[in-house]
């Protein structure tokens, strides 16, 4: 190791160490704010020499939000950054959290995919509009757009495993070139990493889409008969359109949470449909 290497090693570490610190209950009660991300709760680890480095995912209110560490020792993130839980510390449990100065503007990888996020993290397996990634080299460019740990993805060929992209129990990146396996293990911070798949750009004249059309790819159906040949179309049990007028619904065709077919006529309304049960957006493929 060369004198300069290692002086810019020892420059650099403090700076980190400096940033994040450790702290017991909450961020906030120690002046500090709580880390946005998996990748930065794991840069924090390392930097404050704790011997995980690789944070299971987890998503509860009754936990502390940001990065933690449990009483087994273990490298936690929720990612539920609204909970307000205070973190035990009886078996020397520690929040790790960074000054408040130093927050970066890096967001938490996004749990579904769509124009503004080409790539998502999921648990299980891709979801509508959500397309298992096809080679190697993008799943490494996946990685690094969603500020993965691992971004060189180890090449396997097994009927066992999810194929695609998808990350290891310990946080390694993999891409498994066999296509027989399309739901992952979700335990112990397991996901599947997606690109998005543009709806109603596979030749259908119609799709559905959870809470509005994009109007890129997929556009508002403007009439009441359009609405039911896209339910026909698609396969939806109910193809008899009940018309309203109003605001607080999403425009166009859509079905509701019990499947009824409706069409809203207010093409002015930027309601959007919340997904749920049968509860989704009929749209037609945009022309041109």
């Amino acid at each position: 190791m060369s004198k300069l290497f290692l002086v810019g090693l020892l420059a650099v570490a403090p700076a980190a160490a400096q940033r994040f610190q450790e702290a017991t209950g909450t961020c906030a009660a120690s002046g500090l704010c709580t880390i946005q991300t998996r990748h930065e709760c794991n840069q924090a680890a390392a930097a404050l020499s704790f011997g995980d480095t690789q944070a299971r995912n987890r998503d509860l209110a009754t936990k502390v939000a940001g990065c933690s560490t449990t009483k087994s020792g273990n490298l936690v993130f929720n990612t539920n950054l609204a909970s307000t839980k205070v973190h035990g510390s009886g078996a020397g449990q520690k929040v790790f959290c960074q000054d408040c100065s130093q927050v970066t503007t890096t967001t938490a990888a996004p749990a579904s995919c769509d124009l503004s996020n080409p790539y998502c993290e999921v648990s299980g397996a891709c979801g509508m509009h959500q397309c298992a990634i096809q080679d190697a080299a993008t799943c490494e460019s996946a990685a690094q757009t969603l500020g993965l740990a691992d971004t060189t993805a180890n090449v396997i060929t097994d009927s066992t495993k999810v194929s695609g992209c998808s990350t290891t129990k310990g946080g390694a990146l993999r891409f498994n070139t066999d296509s027989n396996t399309d739901s992952h293990n979700a335990d112990n911070d397991q996901s599947v990493i997606c690109e998005y798949c543009p709806p109603c750009s596979d030749g259908s004249p119609y799709c559905m889409v959870n809470e509005q059309c994009d109007e890129v790819f997929s556009c508002t159906l403007t009439s009441a008969a359009e609405c039911e040949a896209g339910a026909s179309y698609t396969g939806h049990s109910d193809t008899t359109a009940n018309t309203i007028d109003r605001t607080d619904k999403v425009r166009g065709c859509a079905t509701t949470n019990s499947g009824i077919l409706r069409f809203n006529r207010d093409m002015t309304s930027t309601a959007i449909q919340k997904p749920n049960n049968m509860a989704l957006v009929i749209c037609g493929a945009c022309l041109g």
